[in-house]
C-alpha cells in the first residue's frame, strides 16, 4: 500500500469511521499539512478508493447519493453494491469503469443520465422495486446481452422494456443476484 495513503488512513481513522466520506475526500484534496497528507491528491485519491475496496469498506454506506463522476474511470472495480441509503445515482457516477455487475439495493430511487456510461464489461444491473425514476440513457449497454434484473411490473421493468436493448430477468427474490 502507498505509504502516503497508509499514513492518511492511520492519522484519520476516526474521520474514516464516522464521516460522510465527502468530508474525508475534501480533507485529502485540501493538502492539509497538519494531517500529513500534503501529497495525497490526484492519483492518490483513486488509490484511497482502492484502499477502501481492499479493506472491504464501501464508502457509499456513508452517502445519501452517489456523486457524479464518483468512480469515473476506476478500472479496479469489478462489482459494485449501491446501498439503499444512496437515493440517487448521479450522472457518470460509474462511467468508464470496469464493473461487470451493479447491485442497487432496496431504497435506491433514481438513476441519472449516463450514470453507467462506457462500462464495456457490464453484464448485469439489479434494480430494486424502490426505483421510481430512470433517465432514458442512464444505462448504456455495450451489447444486447446486458441483463436487467427487476421485479415484474415494476417501474424498472417497464423502463427496461421501453428501451428495447436489454435482456430482462424478472424476479421477486433478489438474493444472490
Amino acid at each position: 500500500m502507498n505509504k502516503v495513503v497508509f499514513d492518511f488512513i492511520k492519522q484519520n481513522e476516526d474521520l474514516i469511521r464516522h464521516s460522510d466520506f465527502q468530508e474525508l475526500y475534501a480533507v485529502a484534496e485540501s493538502g492539509d499539512h497538519a494531517r500529513g497528507i500534503e501529497s495525497l491528491s490526484g492519483d492518490n485519491i483513486g488509490l484511497l478508493s482502492e484502499t477502501f475496496r481492499r479493506a472491504d469498506i464501501n464508502p457509499l454506506l456513508f452517502l445519501d447519493h452517489v456523486p457524479g463522476e464518483y468512480f469515473y474511470g476506476n478500472y479496479q472495480l469489478d462489482e459494485i453494491v449501491v446501498p439503499g441509503n444512496c437515493k440517487n445515482i448521479n450522472s457518470y457516477a460509474f462511467g468508464g469503469t470496469s464493473i461487470t455487475k451493479a447491485i442497487l439495493e432496496e431504497g435506491v430511487q433514481s438513476i441519472s443520465y449516463n450514470a453507467f456510461f462506457r462500462c464495456p464489461r457490464l453484464k448485469r444491473v439489479v434494480l430494486p422495486p424502490s426505483i421510481d425514476f430512470i433517465e432514458e440513457d442512464a444505462i448504456h449497454p455495450h451489447d444486447y446481452k446486458l441483463e436487467i434484473v427487476c421485479a415484474p411490473n415494476s417501474y424498472a421493468d417497464r423502463w427496461a422494456r421501453e428501451q428495447h436493448k436489454f435482456t430482462i430477468i424478472n424476479t421477486n427474490n433478489f438474493r444472490g443476484w
